[in-house]
């Protein structure tokens, strides 16, 4: 248990402190090797320190979000074939994540935060599709987005 402890002291401190491994969200994306796996442990991290507080938690999401929507919008634009799956099954799951914390814990506010944040991402997303043929897998993809955020408004307006 102090090995664990230990572990997790040391990681948080290269990650938060000044001089440590600190990234931008922004640029980093995924493809970008171990910056990438650095950028996500922070989130993990970031996600277990405000588990102890819903409204922070929620907030985070928020964020979060929004940095699943530029890294899928980078990996489209690049044709990033490799990571495209991957990055778009990230996004529904993170606006799913989400959801079920507002569901559970969030105010009527929230909701209505999380569902114009959700319906303003989609005319980003049918714009990213148009240049993939329907029903091939990018497309498909795409559209599961859209398809999953409209399933998302739809539990979030009940």
């Amino acid at each position: 248990m102090k090995k664990v402890l230990f572990a997790l002291t040391l990681l948080v401190t290269l990650i938060f402190a000044p001089g440590g491994v600190v990234l931008a969200a922004e640029k980093v994306n995924p493809g970008d090797d171990y910056k990438y796996v650095i950028k996500r442990l922070k989130e993990k991290v970031v996600l277990f320190f405000f588990s102890a507080s819903p409204n922070k938690k929620i907030n985070f999401y928020k964020n979060l979000i929004d940095i699943r929507l530029a890294e899928l919008k980078y990996v489209v634009e690049r044709k990033d074939i490799a990571n495209f799956q991957t990055v778009s099954q990230r996004y529904t799951a993170t606006n799913g994540e989400a959801t079920d914390l507002v569901l559970e814990k969030g105010t009527k506010g929230d909701r209505e935060k999380l569902i114009g944040k959700f319906k303003s991402h989609i005319p980003l997303l049918t714009k990213l599709e148009e240049p993939y043929v329907p029903d091939n897998s990018e497309w498909r993809f795409l559209q599961d987005n859209i398809n999953s955020l409209e399933s998302y408004i739809s539990r979030l307006s009940e």
